[in-house]
């Protein structure tokens, strides 16, 4: 399987459980994920994340079950470097609710250049916790759907995939369009998968288990244990990553 939502690093506010990369790569295996994306939360609090990308590029080099995904900050005054001519990183992953900017700010202009000019997918993360659980002192909106609607009609060849997205929200996006693609983290109903294919084609969900925010397990269970068809299952933990990390190669 692969996992298209996983982090790397330490948060402030409790304990990621795993101090190591290669702790968090043995309990990925050992759940049955073989390839997983990751980022370094590191970035998260720090505008200036040239050096967490860095450290989860350098911590992956000699793991290749772990592709590492470049955090970019467009807001930054040198918002990001050219990673992807060294190297063959599948896409790039914002923050914008925890950099301070919006999808529609001119700043994103340059980014999203950059990224069409490279073929890259750029992954959005509308929240990294539950409102419920953040820190009463730092608490941080969601990403706003209607600024990622707005920049898909701005950028339609914009592969857009959104991560950490309530029902709610993927249903809201998907009456708009069918082409932005959604992981599986955060969406919690009765019959989820069954939900989420009652709005979005297969092929748009993959799997994303956001480790180790969330219980890594669960998140594999939601999809395997639905009562979706097995070809359909097989399409959302390995067959949709496997076209979306294209030439960056997934063992599945």
């Amino acid at each position: 399987m692969i996992d298209i939502n996983v982090s790397y690093g330490t948060w402030p506010f409790h304990s990621t459980g795993f101090q190591h990369l290669s702790e968090l790569e043995d309990h990925l295996k050992t759940c049955g994920i073989n390839t997983a994306l990751v980022s370094h939360i590191g970035a998260v609090w720090n505008p200036d994340v040239d050096g967490y990308n860095q450290a989860v590029i350098n911590a992956c080099s000699d793991r290749p079950g772990l592709i590492p995904i470049p955090i970019l900050n467009p807001a930054w005054p040198a918002p990001f470097n050219d990673y992807h001519k060294s190297e063959a990183f599948p896409g790039v992953r914002l923050y914008p609710s925890y950099h301070g900017y919006l999808l529609n700010d001119p700043v994103m202009d340059t980014l999203v250049e950059y990224v069409l000019e490279r073929g890259l997918v750029l992954f959005i993360q509308m929240r990294l916790e539950d409102e419920r659980m953040q820190h009463p002192l730092a608490r941080v909106e969601a990403v706003d759907i209607e600024d990622i609607l707005a920049l898909h009609v701005r950028f339609p060849r914009l592969q857009i995939v959104c991560l950490n997205a309530y029902l709610p929200e993927v249903r809201r996006i998907a009456a708009q369009s069918n082409r932005i693609g959604f992981d599986t983290a955060f969406c919690e109903w009765f019959f989820t998968m069954e939900c989420m294919l009652d709005v979005l084609p297969p092929e748009n969900i993959y799997l994303g288990t956001h480790s180790p925010f969330l219980y890594t397990q669960a998140g594999i269970l939601k999809v395997t244990q639905s009562r979706v068809a097995d070809p359909i299952k097989a399409q959302i933990t390995t067959g949709n990553a496997v076209r979306l990390l294209g030439p960056s190669g997934a063992h599945s």
